[in-house]
């Protein structure tokens, strides 16, 4: 995996990463085994799909399962490796994927800058015990069950919130400038999408496009952007909805070496007292990277 970090500013920071083709197309295969045992295509009897089929009439599908895969664990991998921890989930951007090639993102995030705190040899901290209740284990569950969540296309419905969407896309600024994206993956309601973005796309049918323009306030995230006036093309070239797993042994199997939902719930509470005693931990004073 190549990654490419730039110091923005003494908080912002940027990774380009790369994941080899190898990995890619492991995990496109991978996914596209799944998707054979679950298609339903006239002429076929079910499971028997050819893998070249599937990965046709279900590309979009599959790559983004792909993304959603590869990209978290290639984040945490680098910032690991050097150390880094963002104050917020890393905004990730400038996706491109394919088959026989590599995955290419860039991921920017906030850091919290370098300070000294001074002498805390005199300072003394009681952790206390952590109680791991009934609706801990089930929040955590719900989390992982959403991490695993799959797309399925919609068809004979508009774009409805929460859908993820296909869309071609033309972004032009104050300057006259357009950047142009082919295809661009967007979940709707997810917190690093444009302030009004999503509102425009709800009721557009496949295949129908729209044009708007959206104020970005002066305090917005992204400087480029803040202040300013962009206008944005959109023409939506497919609608997902998202599926969870059903909280099963089969999930459990899915997560895991678990024989049973049951088995998985015993592993969650001690994970989620480490998980509590690291928040205490984090809460008191420590030195400034």
């Amino acid at each position: 995996m190549k990654t490419e970090f730039t110091d923005v500013s003494e908080t912002r920071k940027t990774l380009t990463i790369e994941i080899p083709t190898d990995v890619v197309d492991a995990e496109i295969d991978r996914i596209a085994r799944d998707y054979t045992k679950r298609a339903r295509l006239p002429g076929f009897r079910p499971g028997k799909v050819p893998q070249s089929v599937v990965k046709q009439r279900f590309r979009d599908e599959i790559l983004h399962d792909v993304m959603h895969g590869l990209i978290p664990r290639a984040v945490e991998e680098a910032l690991q490796e050097r150390g880094i921890e963002p104050v917020d989930t890393p905004n990730i951007r400038d996706v491109a994927v394919a088959e026989g090639q590599p995955l290419k993102f860039t991921a920017a995030f906030e850091t919290v800058p370098p300070f000294d705190p001074g002498d805390l040899s005199s300072i003394m901290l009681r952790q206390p015990s952590a109680v791991v209740s009934d609706s801990d284990v089930d929040a955590v569950l719900q989390r992982l069950r959403e991490r695993a969540a799959k797309y399925e296309t919609v068809e004979g419905r508009p774009v409805a919130a929460d859908d993820a969407v296909a869309v071609q896309l033309d972004r032009t600024g104050p300057d006259g400038k357009t950047d142009h994206h082919d295809e661009v993956s967007i979940q709707l309601g997810a917190p690093g999408n444009p302030p009004g973005f999503d509102a425009n796309l709800v009721g557009l049918h496949a295949g129908e496009s729209r044009t708007f323009t959206i104020h970005f306030p002066d305090d917005y995230a992204a400087e480029e952007l803040a202040g300013t006036d962009q206008t944005y093309a959109v023409t939506i070239k497919g609608i997902r909805r998202r599926v969870l797993p059903d909280l099963d042994d089969e999930f459990a199997k899915d997560v895991g070496a678990f024989e049973s939902l049951a088995a998985l719930r015993d592993r969650v509470v001690p994970r989620q007292v480490v998980e509590i005693s690291r928040a205490v931990s984090a809460s008191s004073p420590r030195r400034g990277r």
